[in-house]
This record gives structure tokens, sequence and C-alpha cells, in this order.
């Protein structure tokens, strides 16, 4: 009776491990059908957590857990880490294209002394600068194509990149547009203050360098240390698997592993 139970439990087990995997993989379904029929699968943050949730399934194989758990897990962080991923994906081209703004401006400046228009002087800059800044400014182009104002272009272009750079940039532009004024000017000064701002950030990111590396290595250390553990002495770990008290001191222990990971990047944050 007891083997019927058992037997029942895990067919269920890899049935919710089956139906989990199907549910992590919609989205993928969903992007690929979104995209239309020129896409060539999922975006970057999705193969990237992909690829992670692949890895920890076979580590944690290697380790010797069972494969309906192995499976859970591995579907269970697949959307949290594309999340993550794609939060990261986006910060990333924020810096990007803060780092090309200056090179940008200062095209757009150039065709704007030249006695191009501004919005000649944008077109202009889609072919010479760099592709963070040249994206940007094609879809600020397409909008005015479509009728909409230059004004409400730009707004729309400074909400979307959100960063205190574009903000002075698009911010400039805007101004020029709705009163008039000196913008290769004002551009000028920007570029300025942009360029100092970014070698600023740079000398911070080397001094505090060594801090983020020391902050991995001592978030990273537990659970590894649970993994060695397990992996050579799998009775004492398995303490903590099998009894109640040992399962709450490690969901405890996964909590304050988080807080921790939070707080040390909060701290670590540069907010420049």
């Amino acid at each position: 009776m007891n083997q019927v139970l058992n037997s029942g439990l895990l067919l269920s087990l890899d049935a919710l491990s089956l139906g989990l995997l199907l549910f992590g993989a919609l989205p993928w379904y969903r992007e690929g059908k979104y995209k239309g029929k020129s896409a060539k699968g999922m975006d970057s943050s999705s193969t990237a957590a992909t690829i992670y949730s692949v890895a920890i399934f076979l580590i944690f194989s290697l380790v010797g857990f069972s494969l309906t758990w192995n499976i859970i897990i591995a579907v269970s962080i697949w959307w949290p880490m594309r999340k993550i991923l794609k939060k990261r994906e986006m910060s990333k081209a924020k810096k990007e294209f803060d780092a090309n703004l200056g090179e940008g401006l200062q095209i757009i400046s150039n065709s704007l002394r030249a006695g191009l228009t501004l919005k000649d002087a944008l077109r202009a800059s889609v072919k010479s600068a760099p592709k963070p800044f040249s994206i940007q400014i094609e879809l600020i182009l397409q909008d005015l194509n479509i009728g909409i104002p230059m004004a409400e272009a730009l707004e729309k272009a400074s909400r979307k990149i959100d960063t205190d750079n574009a903000g002075l940039a698009f911010g400039s532009m805007l101004i020029s547009s709705r009163t008039g004024g000196d913008l290769p000017s004002m551009l000028e000064k920007i570029i300025h203050t942009v360029g100092q701002r970014e070698r600023i950030r740079g000398k911070l990111k080397a001094l505090t360098a060594q801090g983020r590396m020391q902050a991995i290595l001592v978030c990273s250390a537990p659970p590894l240390l649970f993994i060695f553990m397990y992996w050579f002495d799998k009775s004492r770990i398995q303490l903590l698997l099998d009894q109640t008290l040992g399962q709450i001191l490690l969901g405890l222990a996964v909590f304050l592993e988080l807080v921790g990971i939070f707080v040390t990047k909060k701290v670590m944050k540069l907010n420049l």
C-alpha cells in the first residue's frame, strides 16, 4: 500500500514538473509568435535564463538531487531569472547610450552649425553616431514621420531612456524646439558635462572594483558550501532536507542570503 502511495506521489510530482516545464516554455513560444516569421527565437534574456536553468539542472543532477526536484527547481527559477536578466539588459543599454551620448550630440551640434535644421541634424546623426544613440534617434524620426510633434517625440524618448544625461540632452532640444535659442552652444556645454560625469563614474568603478568582487565571493560562499557538503557528507545535509526543523532553518538561511544580496547591491550601487 505504501509503495502504491509513493508511486502515486512520484507520478503526481512528475506531472507537476511537466506542467511547470510547459508553463515556463510558454513565454518562449509567445515571444517567437509575436515577433513574426523573421524572428530567430527568444530574446537574449530568455536565452540566458534558459542556459542558467539548464546549468542549475545539471549541477543539482551531479550533486545527487532527484530528477523531479531538479526539474521543479530549474523551471521555477526560469521566469525570475529572465526578469532579472531583462532588467540588467535594459540597464546595460542605458549605460551604453550614456557612454555614446557625447559623440552623438557632437554630430548633432556640428550639423546645426552647418545650417541644418534639428530634424535634418537628427537624421545625419543616425548615419554617423554609434548604434545605441542612433537607434533612439531613429525612433524619434519614425515618430516625426507619422505626424507626432517634435516636442512630444523628444519627451517620449527622454521618458523611455530615463537617465540624467538623456534628460539633459533631450531637454535642451525640447526647449530649443519650443522657444528657440543657441542649441549648438547648449549641446557643447552638455557634452562637456556628460564627459566629466562619465570620467568620474569610471574612476569610482575602478576604486570600488575590489569591494564588488569581495561582495560576490561572500554572497556565493553559502550556496557553494551547501553543494560541497551535500556532495561529500550527504548524511548531515539530509537532516536539513528531511526534518521539519531542518527545512525551517534551511528556508531561513535562504531568506537571509537573499536579504544579504539585496543589501550588498544597494550598498555597492553608484548613483551618479
